[in-house]
Parts: C-alpha cells; structure tokens; sequence
C-alpha cells in the first residue's frame, strides 16, 4: 500500500497561462504577515497596539502579492502582444504553470522567445512594471497622509523598487538572467550558448555574494549577523533557481520547419568583424552595468545620515478658528534620514554626495537598544516636544500655560547596577523618599545628595500598577564622586493646560525633538495678528524645553542642505551647532538662537515683504 499526500497549491489562470504559487507560499505568506505585523509597524507607528500591527499586515501582504502578479503579468503582456506565434508558445507552456516567488517569477521557467530582442522586451517587462509601482507609490507617500496610509505606501513603494532593482542581476533566476541570455544570444547566435552564459554568471554572483556575507559576518559590527544573512539568502536564490527550473528555458521550442532556435539562428547572416566587436563591447559594457545595480543591493554594516525634507509647519498646528490667524510668510521644520544598515550603493552615494555623511551604526541604533526601542524613545521625543511646543508658543504670543513633568522613565540599567531585578525598562519614576519627580533632573538631584549606604524608596508605574521598590544604591568611581543608580533615564512627559485647545499633528517625521523650536514658533504665530516671520521663509532646528531654552540636536550639516534646497533664506541653529551649520551653509544665512526669545527678537528685526 502506498500513501499519497498532496499538499495544495494556488493557480491563478491569466491569459491561457497558469501562474503557480507552490506550497512554499503556505510558509512564506505567514512569515512575511508576521515580520509586518511585529517588525514594520511596530518601527513606523510605535504606540500602536499588537492588533494594530496584524490589522496592518493584511493589506500591507495583500498589496506585496498582487504587485507580484502585476510583476509576472506584465511578462505575459509582453510576450501575449509580439505575435502570434509567441502567445501559443507560452499558452503551451504556461499549462504546468510559471511558478511565482517572493522575487518575482523564475527566469528560466520561461521558454525562449523566437529570437533575441523579443526575449530582451519579455524580460524588461517585468522589472519596468516593478518600477512603475514603486513611482505610483512615491507619489502616494509623498502626498498627505496619516500614520497607516504612510507605514502601508513606503512598504509597498520599497518593496516594489527592491523587485524592479533585484531582477536586473544578471544571472538567473531574476529577469536579469534573460536580459543577459538575449544578449549574448544576439552576439553569439546561439540561445544555448547564452543560457550557459546567463547561468555561469548567476553561479558567479552567488559565490561574490557568499564571500561577501563571510566578510560582513567577521567585522563583529552591530548588525553584521543580519547583513550576513542578507547577503547569504540572496546567494542561495542563484543556485537554487537554477537546480529547480532547468526545463523550458533549456529545451527549447523548434522553430517554423522543425529546425531549432539554435539552427535558425546559426542560418541567420554573420556578423562582420566591427559589428561583432561592437556589439560584444555593448554587452560587455550592459553586463558591467548590471553587475553594479545587483553588487548595489549588496549589504553592509554602514549607517548615514541624509538630507531629509524642508516642510512646511503651519498645516501641521491646529488652533480654534477664533484664535487663528494667517501670514504670508511660512516656517520651516528640517529633518535628517538616518539608515542603518545601508547597501552598498548608498555607501558609494554618501562618498561623493557632500550632504550624506557615512556614519557608525551605533549612532543611528545604539549598541543594546533594539530598533523597535529605538523608534519608541524616538517617537515619545517628537510627542513631548509638540507638548512643551504648544506651551512654550501660547508664552510667547502672551497667553497663560502650564505644564509640570510627569516623571522619568527608565530606557536601561547598567550591568554593574544593582537595581538589576528590581527596576526594569519603562518604569516611570513617579517619587523617591516621598519627593515627587517630576524630571530626570529631579531625579539626578535626589539620588546625588543620598546615602550610599541607604536605599532608595522609589515609586514607579509599570505597566499602569502603582509599585514601591527598594533600590540600592552603588559608590561613584572616586571617593568625591557622588553615588548613583546606574540607569539611563529619559522625561516621561508632561501634562499641560491650556487657555484653548492647541493640536501639533507631525506630518512626514517618525521621531525626535530637533523640530521643538520651529513647533514654538509656528504656535505662536498662529494665534498672533502680529507676523513673526515678516513674508520671509524661515528654516531651523533646535529642542525645547519648558523655559524656552533651545538645545543641540544631531545632523544639523544634512539639515541646512534640506533647508537651501526648499529655498530658505534664514535658519535658525542653537549655538551648539552654529559652527557645523556654518561651515556647510551656501545660500542661506544661519542665525545662532539660544531661546526661542531670541529667535522671536530676531525675526522682529528683519524687514517685512
């Protein structure tokens, strides 16, 4: 007796043509719904809640698929349209079905085309559609939008580029293979010979790729076991490729007369010595170009920091129509785009672009923080910051406000701490010794003056419950030093009131508080009949506090780049980064500020268009 088990598979039939989504789909779809769900969202939007993050998933997963069918469909357009005879070839064919992955579909799964610049137009099909989304995609994104619009669009603009960008690799099983086969097929007039080609230069990549993940692994850097692995599953994509689908590309169809595509190409009129030597340099020339677009998508343990965007603050600042009032002129806020790990085209860009500054990892994800921790403290910085904006711009338009702090919430505890086991990351420290804390300086004053010997009674809130811990305290590194806890601590927040409802909605910013200084001023220009910016355009950076001192922030040379772009004529810098922001400005003149004081003083001064 002999048992059978089928494991069921999905054919999509489009055109007389079965695409094939195997049984390997039944663990990637999962896979990729749970790295959305767990890993993007959680960075893009991260106060969302876990549901949140699956309800996002779904049409994130939903949207990768079916720009995969568009990928593949726009092959069968091509090839459905150049004839004939061309579309009952790949009817016949396409019966078992042209099996579809992540990547797309399987180069060599598609039969030859009945000579060599039809394959070229069938293979290029394929990627140019792939860019095309990721063009629509842009442009969704860079229109307005909320949180989920903009986590789904950037997913799906990446994704598809990554698709259009990853299937010019030269070899197979990407599209890149057939573009390379229809070369060397014109050149050679052999569609055999070209097929080795394709597959001895996908064999190629694969081993560059596979020392190169070795290198990666051996810098111990802080993300080289995931650049590694990166760079190790794309190497493993060429040689599997070839080993699955070895059938219709190498078999392939005869010819009008019975005569194979090998024969009818040979019978085609030679090539004199100067068009064989011109088009092999052309291919030679089009391989090399399309070995640096694959080796581009190559990782590394990089990070930098770019010029982001100059936006526009005032639609972001929302007061009562009766307290509103409109200026010609406008502020506004300047951001940076830190990446890590990048690939190795973005490394050759930071090289030659002046603005792009190649920077550790470290500095862009810290070394024990994860990146989801990351983009939590990055966003609860941007959130306290609109809150002290919205205060410190009712102060300066002359109206009454408060604000008190909330506490200090712990981000990590040092190994030598010995409130390891007692305090854990994310408590908020509410008060120590009855004193209430209302910021981390609050705290550092109480714990300084302690006894080292004494445990501190400190009450937190984990997890909205109420606790009252025992912390011990350790001895500074010198007798004159004072004792400490051993954490590192941020301000939890503040609470606020206010004489009328003042709403600041970031738009296009995932996190930071760099942008606190340019909130202040746009509050308190909005409820304001007087205009703080005369008519002029005005650009800068800086945090806030509740005093209305403006603190340093990072990036600021990227930042006068995005401001000269967006046509600024002033930007306004706190005096920690007055030099750098100097040193880099060409057209646009950099005010140092040290309070939002200042700023307003000098923006009084200058004379209104």
């Amino acid at each position: 007796m002999r048992l059978k088990i089928s494991i069921p598979t999905l054919r999509v039939q489009v055109a007389g043509t079965a695409l094939h989504f195997g049984a390997g789909w039944l663990a990637v779809l999962p896979l990729m719904l749970w790295l959305v769900a767990t890993w993007y969202v959680p960075i893009m939007e991260p106060l969302a809640s876990t549901g949140h993050g699956w309800r996002l998933g779904v049409p994130i997963v939903a949207l990768l698929v079916a720009s995969l069918l568009v990928h593949v469909g726009a092959h069968l357009a091509a090839t459905l349209l150049l004839s004939g005879a061309e579309r009952r070839r790949v009817e016949r064919e396409g019966k078992n079905g042209l099996p579809v992955y992540p990547f797309g579909d399987v180069a060599k799964a598609w039969p030859a085309a009945g000579s060599p610049w039809r394959e070229a137009i069938e293979a290029l099909a394929g990627p140019v559609a792939s860019g095309a989304l990721a063009g629509i995609g842009y442009l969704l994104w860079d229109g307005k939008f909320n949180a989920d619009h903009g986590a789904i669009v950037l997913f799906f603009m990446v994704f598809n580029g990554a698709i259009a960008v990853i299937n010019l690799t030269p070899s197979y099983p990407f599209d890149g293979g057939r573009i390379v086969r229809a070369m060397v097929w014109g050149l050679l007039r052999s569609p055999r010979q070209a097929d080795r080609w394709a597959r001895w230069l996908g064999l190629g990549v694969a081993a560059v790729m596979t020392g190169w993940g070795a290198f990666l692994f051996a810098q111990h850097d802080r993300f080289s076991h995931q650049t590694a692995a990166t760079a190790w599953a794309f190497a493993a994509l060429v040689p599997v490729g070839i080993v699955m689908h070895r059938g219709p590309s190498l078999s392939l169809p005869p010819t009008r007369g019975g005569r194979t595509l090998d024969a009818a190409s040979r019978e085609a009129r030679p090539l004199g010595i100067v068009a064989l030597a011109a088009r092999g340099t052309a291919v030679v020339v089009a391989v090399l170009v399309m070995m640096g677009v694959a080796f581009g998508l190559a990782p590394t343990n990089y990070g930098l920091e770019a010029p982001g965007d100059a936006l526009r603050v005032e639609p972001m600042v929302s007061v009562p129509q009766e307290y509103r009032h409109t200026h010609p002129g406008t502020f506004l806020l300047t951001t940076v785009i830190p990446l890590t790990p990048i690939v190795a085209a973005e490394w050759v860009y930071a090289k030659v672009a002046p603005t792009v500054k190649l920077v550790p990892p470290e500095v862009v994800v810290p070394r024990g923080v994860s990146p989801r921790q990351q983009a939590l403290r990055s966003f609860r910085e941007l959130i306290d910051s609109t809150t002290i904006a919205e205060v410190v711009g009712l102060r300066l338009a002359g109206y009454q406000a408060e604000a008190v702090g909330t506490g200090a919430r712990v981000l990590s505890l040092a190994p030598e701490s010995k409130a390891n086991g007692i305090l854990q990351p994310q408590d908020v420290v509410k008060a120590i010794n009855g004193s209430p804390m209302r910021t981390t300086d609050d705290v550092r004053a109480i714990v300084q003056k302690a006894d080292v010997a004494k445990p501190l009674q400190v009450q937190v809130v984990r997890d909205g419950q109420t606790l009252s811990l025992a912390v011990p305290l350790i001895a500074g590194a010198s007798p004159s030093d004072p004792p400490r806890v051993g954490i590192a601590m941020e301000d939890a927040g503040v609470d606020v009131r206010l004489p009328f409802p003042v709403t600041i909605r970031p738009d296009k910013i995932s996190g930071g508080p760099s942008a606190g200084l340019m909130f202040t001023l746009t509050v308190a220009n909005a409820v304001s009949a007087e205009d703080l910016t005369r008519g002029h355009k005005i650009a800068g950076t800086g945090t806030i506090d509740l005093d209305g001192n403006v603190g340093p922030i990072g990036g600021v040379e990227q930042k006068v780049a995005a401001a000269e772009s967006a046509g600024a004529e002033y930007f306004l810098s706190p005096p920690q980064n007055y030099d750098d922001a100097r040193r880099v400005a060409h057209d646009i003149k950099v005010i140092k500020v040290a309070t939002a004081q200042e700023a307003v003083a000098f923006l009084r001064g200058l004379t209104a268009r």
